[in-house]
């Protein structure tokens, strides 16, 4: 409302500034800002910033308008007066700096104590807006106004009002978006929410003669105008139906007509031409060998025809016939098998046993994993088509065995080498030469390690059923040979007496060199010529030198001349007791150590270390010696116990008999025997006492015996799995017990993973692999090939089960135990127990002779 001075600037440090004041585009030619300018009249300042090193800046432009006169300038409305079919949003500005707007909505002058504008007004109903303009300094401003009505739009009928022939679908629409649309039927004018009128929400069917009459109502607008139509409905003959229906068929299809109106008469065509009363009247069904189009209508002598229906048939052969993305034939591992169809939206489904396909089979998601030798057959099906023809692919599978692992794997070595070959392929057999020459399944079996005594090429092969020939494995060993050690007549130890100790070599001609002072000895040392006399304790050093060969290792022995220790004393005698005694043992040479066995074999210091006293509960013998630093081993003290024991809960000791056993996957009695494997490949045997037994304590023996002995060995078992007595693990290394859940087994291995070539014993629990960890019997006197009749005694005390095998032919005693929870694992306090074998490549005829098992 006054003159302003108006100063320009800019934060670009040393810029220069130009501008002009009638709004056109400043340049650098053009004024050079130097001071405020003073603005008295309405007009455009626009400026730009000019500095050294930059470019120019964008325009800035500021605009006033210089009103000198008294008043506010009018509010300006930008929404024009008019008729509305929707709410509308208004828009009210000032001209005047600080001005306040003050306005009405019913027509009214409005005064600074009518409604302040604050922003955007919702014009909802009809309203005359009027506003006026104040601000300080001035008088108010001249009014402005404008008038605002709402009304409905009229709706709009889909359909016109007229005669026709059968029902009609009527649909209402209208321009005014928010509108409800009220209708009726009888004529009468609609009101909004009431009893007489109904709000429209779809299409209306109009089967008979009838008014409809529509309105648009909101709140807020004035309402439209009544759109009015009459229907007059003739009825018609009724449209015809198809069965089955229009479509896509994979073969022929036999179509029937009917009609609802009694006594019509249709008439049809094929070629998708519009029948008429001259087409060809409808007699029977339609065989439809091709894709056509079939229309008919219905006429009536009362009625007018129907309107025309149409069905279209696709008739399409079987579908494409499926492809395979592997051509068959024999791979050397597993693949992976896509396959396709060339169908749109076919369904593939297959099978891998080589049975037709139908629906019912598995649908192809995926590529299949063909892991071994099977035979696919696949169809394809699509809507509106027939099932395709069956596509078949049969793949071999031979996967490849691993190579042999040798053991040691070659090298340069002083002496003989014992080779071990293993294969990690499951039964795999391994076929050896130690000549260099390529090894077939015609050359040497491997049974057990290879003695390497010369220099020379080791090669080897592993074959398994289902599996190609593993790659070779080839090792050279170069043998520097040495003179065997020399040997002692009498073996290192401590002795009551002298000895005469004599040395031999293995080597013909070598010449044993000695020493008694516990020196190395050489060549040049006391050469052996006559037996030794040891009447003092001394350590006696010996090696071999042969010509052609290098000298032998240093054999050693050292004699202990000692008087023997006191021998070990009972503190029950020996005899005949009708209870468990507790036997304790005791020594009167001071420090000394007593070995004791319980089974009549000869103690020895690998025996049993005494410890506290022994619970003879059965009948039973203990052997004992004592030793002690400074003396030779005590005499043998021996004593014999029979005690008289409860009945057995089983007992077959003089040999098995069918009641109470059950025998599984062709384990049978022979000769009174219970014949676990009868020397066939891949048997997996089992035998149950059948009827579930305590094993809380309790102690069991059997005689048992294996011949034509290769592998794969035997378990006494105790399980309480899902199939009770007719329970079976799996053949070769699993021993007939492997994958039996809820069990406890102990193990009598043929072929043991350790490489033992005598087996191995083991405890194994809820059907474990029964390989490892395992206990090698090598240096135990016990040979599980020999073919004697060994004998197993078996003591669960509740904490620990102890184990027991001796060679009933050369009394050699083996002792193992294990701290064991066998009722929790196995589940109950009572369990069935029995016997499980196998072979699997390798067989061998296993018998158990006889079996007592006794509760504690």
């Amino acid at each position: 409302t006054s003159t302003q001075s108006v100063a320009i600037s800019d934060s670009t440090a040393g810029a220069t500034i130009y501008y002009t004041t009638n709004g056109s585009t400043p340049t650098t030619a053009s004024t050079v800002y130097a001071g405020p300018i003073s603005v008295g009249t309405t007009e455009t300042l626009s400026a730009i910033a000019v500095a050294t090193g930059f470019s120019a800046s964008a325009i800035s432009s500021a605009s006033y308008t210089i009103n000198l006169t008294s008043q506010a300038a009018a509010p300006a409305f930008f929404l024009p007066s008019g008729v509305y079919n929707s709410a509308q949003t208004l828009t009210i500005t000032d001209a005047t700096p600080g001005a306040t707007v003050y306005y009405t909505l019913n027509g009214s002058t409005p005064t600074t104590s009518s409604y302040v504008y604050k922003g955007t007004l919702s014009i909802g109903n009809s309203y005359t807006v009027q506003a006026i303009a104040v601000a300080a300094g001035l008088t108010n401003s001249n009014i402005t106004s404008a008038t605002y009505t709402l009304i409905d739009a009229n709706p709009v009928l889909s359909l016109p009002g007229g005669t026709y022939a059968g029902a009609q679908t009527v649909t209402i629409t209208c321009a005014s978006p928010t509108a409800g649309l009220w209708y009726t039927t009888n004529g009468i004018t609609p009101i909004a929410n009431s009893a007489i009128a109904t709000k429209y929400t779809g299409p209306i069917t109009v089967s008979a003669t009838e008014t409809l009459k529509v309105a648009a109502i909101q709140t807020g607008f004035t309402p439209s105008q009544v759109v009015s139509a009459s229907y007059t409905i003739q009825p018609v003959t009724a449209s015809p139906t198809f069965f089955p229906a229009a479509g896509s068929y994979g073969a022929a299809q036999s179509v029937t007509i009917s009609d609802a109106t009694s006594g019509a008469v249709i008439y049809y065509t094929t070629d998708g031409s519009t029948p008429t009363t001259a087409s060809a009247v409808y007699a029977g069904p339609i065989s439809v060998t091709a894709s056509e189009t079939l229309q008919a209508i219905a006429g009536s002598s009362t009625l007018p025809s129907s309107t025309v229906a149409t069905a279209t048939y696709t008739i399409n052969g079987p579908a494409g016939t499926p492809s395979f993305s592997l051509l068959p034939g024999t791979y050397s591992g597993a693949q992976s098998l896509s396959l396709g169809d060339s169908t749109p939206g076919a369904t593939i489904y297959y099978t891998t046993n080589g049975s037709i396909p139908t629906t019912s089979s598995a649908i192809y998601a995926g590529p299949i994993n063909v892991g071994a030798t099977e035979t696919i057959n696949v169809i394809a099906t699509a809507p509106g088509y027939a099932n395709s023809a069956v596509a078949s692919a049969a793949y071999t599978i031979n996967l490849q065995a691993a190579a042999p692992i040798m053991s040691p794997a070659g090298g340069t070595f002083s002496g003989t080498q014992a080779v071990t070959l293993s294969d990690s392929t499951p039964g795999a057999t391994i076929y050896f030469t130690v000549d260099g020459t390529t090894p077939t399944n015609a050359s040497f079996f491997y049974t057990a390690p290879i003695n390497i005594s010369a220099s020379g090429t080791l090669k080897a092969i592993a074959e398994a059923s289902g599996y190609a020939t593993s790659p070779m494995t080839t090792a050279v060993f170069t043998i520097s040979q040495a003179t065997a050690a020399p040997t002692f007549s009498v073996a290192p130890g401590v002795y009551s007496s002298t000895q005469t100790v004599s040395l031999s070599d293995s080597v013909a001609g070598a010449t044993i060199y000695y020493t008694t002072n516990g020196s190395t000895p050489t060549t040049a040392s006391t050469v052996y010529s006559t037996p030794i006399n040891v009447n003092t304790s001394v350590t006696i050093n010996a090696i071999a030198v042969a010509t052609g060969f290098s000298a032998s290792s240093v054999a050693s022995a050292a004699y202990t001349i000692a008087p023997p220790a006191a021998m070990p004393t009972f503190s029950v005698p020996a005899g005949t007791y009708s209870s468990a005694q507790s036997v304790t043992l005791s020594d009167a040479t001071a420090g000394a150590i007593i070995y004791f066995t319980t089974n009549g074999s000869t103690p020895t210091s690998s025996s049993t270390v005494y410890s506290g006293p022994i619970s003879v509960t059965t009948t039973e013998t203990i052997n004992a010696i004592a030793i002690a630093a400074g003396f030779s081993t005590s005499p043998l003290a021996t004593a014999s116990y029979t005690i008289g024991t409860a009945t057995p809960t089983i007992d077959y000791a003089t040999g098995f008999i069918n009641t109470g056993l059950s025998t599984n996957n062709g384990a049978s009695l022979v000769g009174g025997a219970l014949q676990l494997t009868d020397g066939g490949t891949g048997e997996a045997r089992s035998g149950w006492y059948s009827t579930p037994v305590n094993v809380q304590k309790f102690t069991t023996d059997f005689n048992f015996q294996a011949t034509s002995a290769v592998a794969d060995g035997f378990t006494f078992a105790i399980q309480n799995a899902s199939k009770g007595p007719y329970a079976v693990g799996g053949n070769a290394s699993y021993l007939g017990y492997g994958l039996i859940a809820t069990s406890v087994a102990v193990k009598f291995d043929l072929y043991s993973s350790s490489g033992s070539t005598v087996g191995s014993t083991g405890f194994y629990t809820n059907g474990a692999a029964p390989s490892a960890p395992e206990i090698d019997l090598t240096g135990s006197g016990i040979d599980l090939h020999s073919g004697n009749i060994m004998h197993a005694h078996l003591v669960y005390d509740g904490t620990t089960l102890a184990l027991t095998i001796t060679d009933k032919v050369t009394n050699a005693t083996f002792m193992t135990s294990q701290a064991i929870n066998i009722p929790a694992i196995v589940g109950k306090n009572t369990a069935y127990v029995g016997f499980t074998g196998s072979t699997g490549g390798l067989t061998a005829i296993q018998n158990v002779l006889n079996w007592t098992y006794v509760i504690n």
